[in-house]
């Protein structure tokens, strides 16, 4: 009974692992990392173009169950993962900002660094 759920846990796609698939190589930052907003399933990334140098993130879910006739959304990862990795640097450039800041008036008030 034990080695059934621990079975069960350990399954990719499985209720409540629905991320839990490992990232793998390939050009898509966010692989492994988005749902639908359609119908909730994990996107997968889709390579097109002379040697698959075009990656897309895809949900066909819908249309690969006959339940719709086309893909519920697709969207080119260049994109996507320039958009999220300028909001992460954005992000990490502030925290610097702050860091830089707090050195210099700490610096300027004892007069030396630490």
């Amino acid at each position: 009974m034990e080695n059934g759920k621990r079975l069960e846990k350990n399954r990719n796609g499985g209720e409540g692992t629905v991320l839990s698939g490992a990232a793998r190589e390939g050009l898509a930052l966010l692989q492994g990392l988005l749902l639908c907003g359609n119908c909730g399933r994990a996107l997968g990334v889709r390579y097109l173009g002379n040697g698959g140098i075009y990656p897309q993130y895809l949900c066909n879910w819908l249309r690969r169950e006959g339940l719709a006739a086309k893909s519920c959304m697709q969207v080119r990862c260049d994109v996507l993962d320039a958009a999220i990795s300028e909001e992460v640097g954005g992000s990490t450039e502030g925290i610097a900002a702050r860091g830089t800041r707090a050195r210099t008036s700490r610096t300027t008030r004892t007069g030396s660094a630490r």
